[in-house]
């Protein structure tokens, strides 16, 4: 974005800027398989509101990241 050049960012951390149109997204061959998202808690601890909706929406999700559209894609 500041014009430095390429970078690898996670989709999730740069969507509303592709969304935007401020970042492009460019091909990558072969596609990165995905990774799975884990989440580890200990048992003995009670989850406060904030991190009882964290799991909400970790488990809401289906896939993540979502697909962001290509450079050039409307």
């Amino acid at each position: 974005m500041a014009g430095l050049g390429l970078a690898l960012i996670s989709e999730h951390a740069v969507v509303d800027d592709v969304r935007a149109g401020t970042l492009a997204v460019l091909p990558v061959s072969p596609v990165p398989r995905s990774r799975p998202v884990n989440l580890v808690r200990r048992r003995d601890r009670l989850l406060s509101p904030a991190e009882r909706a964290f799991i909400e929406l970790l488990r809401s999700v289906g896939e993540w990241p979502r697909e962001l559209p290509a450079a050039g894609a409307p």
